[in-house]
């Protein structure tokens, strides 16, 4: 099998479905791809940005196969999440020309609370209805000639916000526009796209017949490098309205 071809056959959809999960997971090793060559090598560069683009980093860096005219890293333990009481690292014993690779865990990290986000929606709002409430409001009964500028200033943004609250009230964040507000560059078209592939990629797990499912497959690998392009050429047109 072709370095590519584990990658974005095998690999790939794995770590896609982890991802998706959002569960603290380990992925070990032989995966005979040397990331001190990850610079020089572009199946190389391919896998290892794969593993890093879904937020997994690799235990070991130092060489795991040693021998009298070489030293490579094709051993590895890759793991989604961090505790500074991680020890990891290689074992120098002569049982194989590999060395053992090790990771102690004491504990793992608790899952971190899902934060709920809100922000004003707009749906609702008419902008004469506003203007017509700010207008109508009795500003001489909350705020006197007389009256401290800072109270004043007070009274005016508290009863601002009150009426703006009226027809631009708060509401939880979904999940979806949480990724737009955190992704701006993934626009509609994208996500329409990676609705489809995810559709693709569960009819392919699901298929039985084998000409069906290479069908759906190779599909799928067509939505997700399409994807993957896009949101490489929207991250640039984002980056140069921004610089």
């Amino acid at each position: 099998m072709l370095p590519n071809e584990f990658t974005d056959d095998y690999l790939s959809p794995l770590i896609e479905k982890i991802s998706l999960a959002k569960k603290q997971a380990i992925i070990l090793g032989d995966f005979n791809m040397d990331l001190m060559k990850f610079d020089q090598n572009n199946d190389i560069s391919n896998f290892l940005q794969t593993i890093t683009s879904n937020s997994l980093f690799p235990f070991i860096t130092l060489p795991t196969r040693i021998t009298t005219h070489s030293k490579t890293l094709i051993d590895n333990i890759f793991h989604n999440f961090y505790t500074p009481d991680i020890i990891s690292g290689n074992l120098t014993i002569s049982i194989s020309d590999h060395l053992a690779q090790f990771v102690l865990i004491p504990s793992l990290p608790e899952q971190k609370k899902v934060n709920k986000y809100y922000k004003r929606s707009f749906a609702k709002f008419n902008k004469e209805r506003f203007i017509n409430d700010i207008a109508n409001v009795p500003w001489d009964t909350h705020i006197k000639e007389n009256d401290d500028v800072n109270n004043s200033i007070k009274t005016t943004l508290n009863i601002f916000e009150r009426v703006l609250n009226k027809h631009a009230p708060y509401k939880q964040v979904s999940k979806k526009d949480l990724i737009k507000l955190k992704k701006p560059w993934i626009s509609k078209g994208i996500s329409k796209s990676i609705a489809t592939k995810n559709k693709l990629h569960k009819k392919y797990l699901k298929a039985k017949d084998q000409k069906m499912k290479d069908f759906l497959f190779e599909k799928f690998k067509r939505h997700r490098n399409t994807i993957s392009n896009l949101t490489k050429i929207s991250k640039k047109k984002l980056l140069h309205r921004i610089l």
